[in-house]
Order: C-alpha cells, then sequence, then structure tokens
C-alpha cells in the first residue's frame, strides 16, 4: 500500500503537540501504526518532520498573512493546521508543484473532515501559493523579519540583539541555519579504525579521517543513513559532534579514576 508522507507527517505533528511526544518518539509511534519498513520513506518522512518544525515559526507566519483575520489561526483545528503547514512547507522550501501539493492536502483534508474543510484548506492554500516571502517579510518589523527570514523565535532574536550588533546577528543566524556536519567515532573497543573505515567505504561512505584525531571520521556523503548500516547496529561506531569527541582528549583520563558525564 502506498504511504501518504504528507499524511504520516501531520499525524506527527499531532501527536507532538497533542502528547508532547519528541519528534523522534512521534515519528517511531507514527511509522510503527502504518507499519512503513522502506528506509527511503522513513528518511523522507523523518527530514520533512524535522525542516517543517526547524521553520515553525516562518510557516505558520504565512498562514497568518494569508488568513483575512490573523487571530482566527488559533481556532484552526490541530490537525488541519498541521496539515496546512505541511503544505506550506512543500509549497514554499520544496522544489515541487505547489498545484499538486494543494491538491494532495486538499484530498486528505477532504477525507478525514469534509467537504466544507477541505473548501477552506484549498482556498488557504491556493492563496498562498501567489504570495511571496519577500511581500511578507516588508510588512514585519526588523526583529520579527529576521525571525521569519532565519527561522527563528522572535524573543530569540530579541535576545541576540542586545548583545550584538545587527551584522553579526545575522551572522550567527545564517551559521545557526546550516546543517551540521556528520561525524561518527569508532568505538575502539570494538574495532580497530582501519577496518571500521574499510567497512564504511564498502557500504559506499565517502568519508575522511580527521588529521589530529583518528579514532573521528567525517562523512562527507553516504548512499544510505549510517544508521541503517549494521556495524552501527553492533556499535562499532556512534555519531557524534567533532566537539564532544575531543573532549576526552581534552580530559585525558587515567586509569582507576572516575569520571561523571553529567552533561545529559
Amino acid at each position: 500500500m502506498a504511504v501518504n508522507k504528507e499524511l504520516v507527517v501531520g499525524e506527527i505533528l499531532d501527536s507532538i503537540e497533542n502528547y508532547n511526544f519528541s519528534e523522534r518518539q512521534a515519528i517511531k509511534q507514527i511509522i510503527k501504526k502504518y507499519k512503513i519498513t522502506d528506509w527511503k520513506i522513513r528518511g523522507a518522512i523523518h527530514a520533512l518532520t524535522f525542516e517543517i518544525i526547524r521553520k515553525l515559526n516562518g510557516i505558520d507566519e504565512i498562514i497568518k498573512y494569508s488568513l483575512k483575520d490573523r487571530s482566527s489561526f488559533q481556532r484552526i483545528k490541530l490537525t488541519i493546521k498541521n496539515l496546512l503547514r505541511v503544505g506550506v512547507y512543500e509549497i514554499k522550501f520544496m522544489d515541487k508543484v505547489p498545484a499538486q501539493i494543494t491538491n494532495e492536502i486538499v484530498e486528505i483534508t477532504k477525507q478525514k473532515f469534509g467537504k466544507k474543510k477541505s473548501k477552506f484548506v484549498n482556498a488557504l492554500l491556493k492563496s498562498i501559493e501567489k504570495i511571496g516571502l519577500g511581500e511578507i517579510e516588508d510588512q514585519l518589523i526588523e526583529s520579527k523579519r529576521l525571525s521569519f527570514k532565519y527561522f527563528h523565535p522572535n524573543w530569540y532574536i530579541e535576545y541576540l540583539e542586545k548583545l550584538l550588533d545587527k551584522e553579526s546577528v545575522i551572522a550567527f543566524l545564517e551559521e545557526n541555519n546550516k546543517i551540521p556536519q556528520v561525524y561518527l567515532r569508532a568505538n575502539t573497543l570494538k574495532i580497530q579504525i582501519n577496518k571500521l573505515i574499510e567497512i564504511l567505504k564498502n557500504n559506499s561512505v565517502d568519508l575522511e579521517q580527521d588529521p589530529n584525531f583518528p579514532e573521528i571520521i567525517k562523512v562527507i556523503r553516504s548512499k544510505k543513513p549510517v544508521t541503517r548500516i549494521k556495524s552501527y547496529k553492533k556499535g562499532l561506531y556512534y555519531i557524534q559532534t567533532k566537539s564532544s569527541a575531543v573532549v576526552t582528549h581534552v580530559l585525558d583520563p587515567q586509569p582507576n579514576e572516575l569520571i561523571l558525564d553529567i552533561c545529559a
């Protein structure tokens, strides 16, 4: 049976808000509900969910801007609101045909809530299709404009503006929006680093070994998620930021020392 990605992600967003689940808990629960085993589909659902959450304040601003009464946003039924969020993200931030996305979201709404609600969703998304992001930016005050453009909460922008000049605030936000580099840390208690590198390359992972910290591997690209490789399930490596991995070198633990990790 074909999986409707928009429906699944809408339900994941519902679970996060209704039950206070973490993103990963909600994804795991809904993927299990629909018995999705294809890792490519699971990966697409995971990526779409996290990107919508990352851009949520901007997506919501687009929806509010398109409503006749901004305050009516709060009265939209949560499930419909989340379907709208999925639709807005795909229309505005993905290389997809807007009309096709609108039709998909409208059809889901019709099946779940009937024709009347689907007409509302159809009218709203068709309006959003025609709106340029610059048009929305232009009517916002500076802090809200930066919040909308860089997808950070307005309170956070105002906090940064108290600490930094405008140029530094923008530079900080741009850097913060970059996709973080993926690093792996070899579990040298279970495998030698050279052997692990060989295994990863055989699994179509393009990588670089860190010149200063040999157990740290920088992932350039991977044919499939590194969490789907058997070596990961065997505990031969961990996904860990380079800064976290470097801590052990700085700490330089010695035999018989008791070390507590209380960062989490």
